[in-house]
């Protein structure tokens, strides 16, 4: 499922990463990390926001868990996922050759793509989306809700629905045109 894997001592000093082979002469300082940071101070595992990996440059997702020794946390475990890798959410957005008119995205709660069918527009904002914009627009004028019931939303010339995943706070979007 990742791509690599760390361990890091508290402060984010890496003590160990798989695989070695990746950018191997290149220190890395995690603790400065929003998802890092959170990760000790909310003593449980989390998944980051999307961000670019200082050690290949690509945009990844970050699952971080703490690592106890007796009542204290000692280090951080963590795995990086390449969100143009795509293994994660492959089959959510991917077409069907019966199906290539709808449209499956997967964003997070600010609007940013984390899985497309067009690998191109990951990282990129649902209001570059032109098949969304609407529906981004309706989706945030109600407070840009994570609801996992899902929303029908107003796109033109398409019925839009979004569902949120609790949790990482992940939305999915799925378009259709109207005439169908």
């Amino acid at each position: 499922l990742f791509d690599s894997l760390y361990v890091a001592s508290v402060e984010g000093v890496l003590y160990s990463r798989y695989p070695q082979s990746v950018n191997p002469a290149k220190d890395v300082y995690g603790g400065d990390r929003e998802y890092f940071r959170q990760t000790l101070a909310q003593d449980h595992a989390l998944i980051s926001a999307p961000l670019v990996s200082r050690v290949t440059s690509a945009p990844v997702l970050v699952f971080s868990q703490p690592v106890w020794r007796g009542s204290r946390i000692v280090a951080v475990l963590g795995g990086t996922l390449r969100l143009s890798n795509r293994e994660l959410l492959e089959g959510m957005v991917e077409t069907s050759e019966t199906d290539d008119a709808s449209l499956v995205v997967v964003s997070d709660a600010t609007g940013r793509i984390l899985a497309h069918p067009d690998p191109r527009q990951v990282m990129r904002w649902l209001t570059d989306e032109p098949r969304l914009t609407g529906a981004f627009a309706d989706w945030s004028s109600m407070g840009s809700p994570v609801e996992p019931m899902g929303l029908r939303l107003t796109q033109e010339g398409a019925v839009v629905s979004a569902a949120g995943v609790p949790g990482p706070d992940w939305v999915v979007w799925r378009a259709r045109p109207e005439s169908e």
